[in-house]
Protein backbone atom coordinates (compact mmCIF):
# COMPACT_ATOMS: atom_id res chain seq x y z
CA UNK A 1 0.00 0.00 0.00
CA UNK A 2 2.85 2.42 0.81
CA UNK A 3 4.27 1.84 -2.67
CA UNK A 4 0.91 2.53 -4.29
CA UNK A 5 0.43 5.71 -2.26
CA UNK A 6 3.88 7.05 -3.15
CA UNK A 7 3.32 6.40 -6.84
CA UNK A 8 -0.12 8.01 -6.73
CA UNK A 9 1.34 11.08 -4.98
CA UNK A 10 3.99 11.36 -7.65
CA UNK A 11 1.34 11.32 -10.37
CA UNK A 12 -1.03 13.69 -8.59
CA UNK A 13 1.82 16.16 -8.03
CA UNK A 14 2.23 16.78 -11.76
CA UNK A 15 0.76 20.00 -13.12
CA UNK A 16 -1.84 18.81 -15.62
CA UNK A 17 -5.56 19.38 -16.21
CA UNK A 18 -7.67 17.26 -13.89
CA UNK A 19 -9.05 14.26 -15.79
CA UNK A 20 -12.65 13.22 -15.60
CA UNK A 21 -13.50 11.10 -12.54
CA UNK A 22 -14.26 8.03 -14.67
CA UNK A 23 -10.93 8.31 -16.51
CA UNK A 24 -9.07 8.87 -13.25
CA UNK A 25 -10.68 5.75 -11.83
CA UNK A 26 -9.60 3.69 -14.83
CA UNK A 27 -6.04 5.00 -14.61
CA UNK A 28 -5.91 4.25 -10.89
CA UNK A 29 -7.14 0.70 -11.46
CA UNK A 30 -4.59 0.12 -14.23
CA UNK A 31 -1.83 1.50 -12.04
CA UNK A 32 -2.91 -0.65 -9.10
CA UNK A 33 -2.85 -3.79 -11.27
CA UNK A 34 0.60 -2.88 -12.56
CA UNK A 35 2.00 -2.32 -9.07
CA UNK A 36 0.42 -5.55 -7.81
CA UNK A 37 2.04 -7.40 -10.70
CA UNK A 38 5.46 -5.91 -9.89
CA UNK A 39 5.11 -6.29 -6.10
CA UNK A 40 7.74 -9.08 -5.89
CA UNK A 41 10.27 -6.81 -7.61
CA UNK A 42 9.57 -3.93 -5.22
CA UNK A 43 10.30 -6.35 -2.39
CA UNK A 44 13.60 -7.40 -3.96
CA UNK A 45 14.53 -3.75 -4.49
CA UNK A 46 13.71 -2.66 -0.95
CA UNK A 47 15.63 -5.58 0.58
CA UNK A 48 18.55 -5.11 -1.85
CA UNK A 49 18.55 -8.75 -2.81
CA UNK A 50 21.34 -10.02 -5.05
CA UNK A 51 19.86 -11.55 -8.22
CA UNK A 52 21.16 -13.94 -10.87
CA UNK A 53 21.13 -12.29 -14.30
CA UNK A 54 21.61 -14.71 -17.20
CA UNK A 55 22.18 -13.59 -20.79
CA UNK A 56 20.22 -15.87 -23.11
CA UNK A 57 22.53 -15.18 -26.05
CA UNK A 58 25.71 -16.29 -24.28
CA UNK A 59 24.42 -18.30 -21.33
CA UNK A 60 26.80 -16.38 -19.02
CA UNK A 61 25.50 -15.79 -15.49
CA UNK A 62 26.05 -12.54 -13.61
CA UNK A 63 24.78 -11.00 -10.39
CA UNK A 64 23.21 -7.62 -9.80
CA UNK A 65 20.48 -5.85 -7.83
CA UNK A 66 17.50 -3.66 -8.65
CA UNK A 67 18.12 0.05 -8.17
CA UNK A 68 14.80 1.44 -9.41
CA UNK A 69 11.50 0.48 -11.02
CA UNK A 70 10.46 3.23 -13.44
CA UNK A 71 6.76 3.05 -14.29
CA UNK A 72 6.89 6.14 -16.51
CA UNK A 73 9.52 4.69 -18.85
CA UNK A 74 8.51 1.06 -18.25
CA UNK A 75 11.98 -0.08 -17.39
CA UNK A 76 13.94 -1.74 -14.62
CA UNK A 77 17.19 -0.07 -13.58
CA UNK A 78 19.84 -2.51 -12.36
CA UNK A 79 23.33 -2.07 -10.98
CA UNK A 80 26.47 -3.12 -12.85
CA UNK A 81 26.77 -6.82 -13.63
CA UNK A 82 29.24 -8.82 -11.57
CA UNK A 83 31.70 -10.13 -12.53
CA UNK A 84 32.32 -7.16 -14.84
CA UNK A 85 30.85 -7.97 -18.23
CA UNK A 86 33.10 -5.68 -20.25
CA UNK A 87 32.14 -2.81 -22.55
CA UNK A 88 30.14 -3.67 -25.66
CA UNK A 89 29.46 -7.25 -24.59
CA UNK A 90 25.68 -6.79 -24.34
CA UNK A 91 23.49 -4.99 -26.84
CA UNK A 92 19.99 -3.48 -26.75
CA UNK A 93 17.55 -6.25 -27.59
CA UNK A 94 19.48 -8.97 -25.76
CA UNK A 95 17.20 -11.25 -23.75
CA UNK A 96 17.96 -11.98 -20.10
CA UNK A 97 16.50 -14.23 -17.42
CA UNK A 98 16.56 -12.83 -13.88
CA UNK A 99 16.23 -15.23 -10.94
CA UNK A 100 16.13 -15.07 -7.16
CA UNK A 101 16.43 -18.26 -5.11
CA UNK A 102 14.44 -18.42 -1.89
CA UNK A 103 13.93 -21.60 0.07
CA UNK A 104 12.84 -24.34 -2.30
CA UNK A 105 11.56 -21.91 -4.95
CA UNK A 106 12.97 -19.73 -7.70
CA UNK A 107 11.42 -16.37 -8.59
CA UNK A 108 12.07 -15.96 -12.31
CA UNK A 109 11.23 -13.41 -15.01
CA UNK A 110 12.42 -12.51 -18.51
CA UNK A 111 13.50 -9.02 -19.56
CA UNK A 112 14.97 -7.30 -22.61
CA UNK A 113 17.95 -4.97 -22.44
CA UNK A 114 16.91 -1.43 -23.40
CA UNK A 115 20.21 0.40 -22.95
CA UNK A 116 23.44 0.51 -20.97
CA UNK A 117 24.42 3.81 -19.36
CA UNK A 118 28.20 3.98 -19.39
CA UNK A 119 30.13 5.77 -16.68
CA UNK A 120 32.25 5.02 -13.66
CA UNK A 121 29.71 2.32 -12.86
CA UNK A 122 27.63 1.09 -15.82
CA UNK A 123 23.88 0.88 -15.23
CA UNK A 124 21.59 -1.51 -17.09
CA UNK A 125 18.04 -0.67 -18.12
CA UNK A 126 15.68 -3.55 -18.88
CA UNK A 127 12.06 -3.71 -19.97
CA UNK A 128 9.58 -4.42 -17.21
CA UNK A 129 8.69 -8.14 -17.21
CA UNK A 130 5.35 -9.22 -18.61
CA UNK A 131 5.22 -12.28 -16.36
CA UNK A 132 6.81 -13.14 -13.04
CA UNK A 133 6.69 -16.78 -12.06
CA UNK A 134 7.65 -18.83 -9.06
CA UNK A 135 8.98 -22.28 -9.92
CA UNK A 136 10.18 -25.18 -7.85
CA UNK A 137 13.87 -25.92 -7.76
CA UNK A 138 15.14 -28.77 -9.89
CA UNK A 139 13.34 -32.03 -9.24
CA UNK A 140 16.60 -33.98 -9.30
CA UNK A 141 18.54 -34.02 -6.07
CA UNK A 142 22.14 -32.92 -6.51
CA UNK A 143 25.32 -33.93 -4.69
CA UNK A 144 28.66 -32.17 -4.48
CA UNK A 145 31.70 -34.19 -5.49
CA UNK A 146 34.87 -34.28 -3.43
CA UNK A 147 38.17 -33.03 -4.85
CA UNK A 148 39.82 -36.00 -3.14
CA UNK A 149 37.80 -38.38 -5.34
CA UNK A 150 37.31 -36.51 -8.62
CA UNK A 151 34.96 -37.73 -11.34
CA UNK A 152 36.60 -37.32 -14.75
CA UNK A 153 34.26 -36.44 -17.62
CA UNK A 154 35.07 -36.44 -21.34
CA UNK A 155 33.16 -34.02 -23.56
CA UNK A 156 33.01 -33.53 -27.30
CA UNK A 157 32.96 -29.79 -28.03
CA UNK A 158 30.72 -28.19 -30.69
CA UNK A 159 33.84 -28.01 -32.91
CA UNK A 160 34.60 -31.71 -32.40
CA UNK A 161 37.43 -31.12 -29.93
CA UNK A 162 37.88 -33.43 -26.94
CA UNK A 163 37.57 -31.66 -23.62
CA UNK A 164 38.75 -33.29 -20.40
CA UNK A 165 36.85 -31.98 -17.41
CA UNK A 166 36.13 -32.66 -13.74
CA UNK A 167 32.63 -32.79 -12.27
CA UNK A 168 31.85 -30.49 -9.36
CA UNK A 169 28.36 -31.83 -8.70
CA UNK A 170 26.01 -34.43 -10.09
CA UNK A 171 22.32 -35.25 -10.37
CA UNK A 172 20.35 -37.69 -12.47
CA UNK A 173 19.55 -34.80 -14.81
CA UNK A 174 22.94 -33.18 -15.28
CA UNK A 175 26.14 -31.88 -13.69
CA UNK A 176 28.43 -28.91 -13.30
CA UNK A 177 31.92 -29.30 -14.75
CA UNK A 178 35.24 -27.49 -14.74
CA UNK A 179 37.29 -27.38 -17.94
CA UNK A 180 40.76 -25.84 -18.08
CA UNK A 181 41.17 -22.59 -19.99
CA UNK A 182 38.74 -19.98 -21.31
CA UNK A 183 36.09 -21.65 -23.48
CA UNK A 184 33.49 -18.87 -23.36
CA UNK A 185 33.90 -18.03 -27.06
CA UNK A 186 33.07 -21.63 -27.98
CA UNK A 187 29.88 -21.92 -25.93
CA UNK A 188 26.33 -20.65 -26.05
CA UNK A 189 23.30 -21.46 -23.97
CA UNK A 190 21.59 -24.65 -25.25
CA UNK A 191 24.66 -25.65 -27.27
CA UNK A 192 24.53 -29.39 -27.86
CA UNK A 193 27.58 -31.40 -26.87
CA UNK A 194 27.56 -34.59 -28.93
CA UNK A 195 29.22 -36.71 -26.31
CA UNK A 196 29.43 -36.74 -22.52
CA UNK A 197 31.23 -39.73 -20.99
CA UNK A 198 32.03 -40.74 -17.44
CA UNK A 199 32.11 -43.92 -15.37
CA UNK A 200 32.03 -45.02 -11.75
CA UNK A 201 33.26 -48.56 -12.46
CA UNK A 202 33.34 -51.07 -15.30
CA UNK A 203 29.67 -51.93 -14.77
CA UNK A 204 28.40 -48.35 -14.56
CA UNK A 205 29.44 -46.23 -17.53
CA UNK A 206 27.46 -43.29 -18.86
CA UNK A 207 27.59 -41.94 -22.39
CA UNK A 208 25.01 -39.53 -23.76
CA UNK A 209 24.59 -36.12 -25.35
CA UNK A 210 24.42 -33.00 -23.20
CA UNK A 211 23.04 -29.48 -23.52
CA UNK A 212 24.83 -26.44 -22.10
CA UNK A 213 22.61 -24.55 -19.66
CA UNK A 214 25.07 -21.96 -18.32
CA UNK A 215 28.78 -21.24 -18.14
CA UNK A 216 31.30 -18.74 -16.81
CA UNK A 217 35.03 -18.16 -16.90
CA UNK A 218 37.01 -17.96 -13.64
CA UNK A 219 40.54 -16.60 -13.36
CA UNK A 220 41.14 -17.82 -9.80
CA UNK A 221 42.43 -20.09 -8.44
CA UNK A 222 43.14 -21.26 -12.01
CA UNK A 223 42.02 -20.17 -15.47
CA UNK A 224 39.04 -22.44 -15.99
CA UNK A 225 35.51 -22.50 -17.33
CA UNK A 226 32.58 -23.75 -15.28
CA UNK A 227 29.92 -25.39 -17.45
CA UNK A 228 26.52 -26.61 -16.28
CA UNK A 229 25.01 -29.26 -18.54
CA UNK A 230 21.78 -31.20 -18.80
CA UNK A 231 21.87 -34.80 -19.98
CA UNK A 232 20.15 -35.48 -23.30
CA UNK A 233 19.11 -38.89 -24.65
CA UNK A 234 20.14 -40.57 -21.40
CA UNK A 235 18.70 -44.11 -21.31
CA UNK A 236 16.01 -44.63 -18.67
CA UNK A 237 18.05 -47.40 -17.05
CA UNK A 238 21.05 -45.10 -16.55
CA UNK A 239 18.82 -42.27 -15.31
CA UNK A 240 17.43 -44.65 -12.68
CA UNK A 241 20.96 -45.76 -11.74
CA UNK A 242 22.12 -42.18 -11.29
CA UNK A 243 19.05 -41.30 -9.25
CA UNK A 244 19.63 -44.31 -6.99
CA UNK A 245 23.30 -43.40 -6.62
CA UNK A 246 22.51 -39.81 -5.60
CA UNK A 247 19.76 -40.88 -3.19
CA UNK A 248 22.00 -43.51 -1.57
CA UNK A 249 24.81 -40.99 -1.16
CA UNK A 250 22.50 -38.45 0.46
CA UNK A 251 21.07 -41.04 2.82
CA UNK A 252 24.58 -42.12 3.82
CA UNK A 253 25.75 -38.56 4.52
CA UNK A 254 22.59 -37.70 6.48
CA UNK A 255 22.97 -40.83 8.63
CA UNK A 256 26.64 -40.09 9.36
Amino acid sequence: MAILQSVMQKISGKSAPAPAPALLGQQAQALTRKIDHLAPLYGLQQERKLLDVICQRTGVRFQSLILAIDLDNNWLEMDELFPFAGAGIHWPGDQFTVQYHRGGEILSFAVTLVRVASGTTPLYYFSLPETIETIQRRKNLRIGLSKQHPLAVKLLSPMGERWHSTAQNLSAGGMRLVVGGNLVDQLQRDTLLRSCEFSFNDDFQVRCEAQVKSFRFNRKPFRQTEVSIEFVSLPNSQYAQLQQLVNSYLQTTQAA
